[in-house]
């Protein structure tokens, strides 16, 4: 009874180490999909029943950067503190082309909006793939920065909105 035991006892310890070296095995590119994961927020808008736009939204900070320095150190967002920087994927499933400047962002408090500064379309196949997988080959994907000025700097602003012809959505950035 002794000896079996000794051989439950080894068992148990070799399937204890098995598990801890296949968690260590995770790839640099798993660890960055869990991350984007659990950070991303995903919205969508339906009328009678149909999905009329969907829009993921991914805040840029200095995580999101050294997270991906990991992954693609040749292709990582850059960073600027003083603006309110994210990701943004958007689709439009009832238009059948949709155009850059029918798409707009908004960043809202109170009913007062700010308009984007810098809006930058990824269209690099390798970069979506790489980083910002989550947004399938329907999505259009674009870096979308918002900046204030002295007398109205980009603090309190708690929605972002998202627009195209026929729809709108709106995320809390605090949920972001």
């Amino acid at each position: 009874m002794n000896m079996m035991n000794y051989i439950n006892a080894f068992l148990m310890s070799f399937v204890l180490v098995s598990c801890a070296a296949f968690q260590a095995m995770r790839s640099p590119s798993q660890d960055y999909r869990a991350f984007v994961e659990g950070r991303l927020s995903t919205e969508k808008v339906y009328d009678a029943g149909r999905l009329m736009l969907a829009a993921q939204i991914l805040p840029i900070d200095e995580s999101l950067r050294s997270e991906q320095m990991k992954v693609s150190p040749t292709q990582v967002v850059s960073v600027d503190q003083e603006k309110k920087q994210f990701i943004i994927a958007v689709n439009s499933f009832y238009l059948s082309s949709l155009r850059n400047d029918q798409i707009q962002f908004f960043l809202s408090r109170s009913g007062e909006e700010l308009l984007p500064v810098h809006v930058v379309e990824i269209t690099d196949a390798s970069v979506i793939e790489t980083l910002y997988s989550f947004a399938s080959h329907h999505y259009r994907v674009f870096q979308v920065s918002f900046s204030g000025d002295i007398a109205n700097p980009v603090v309190g602003y708690d929605q972002l909105k998202v627009a195209v012809p026929g729809s709108a959505l709106q995320v809390k950035t605090k949920e972001i």
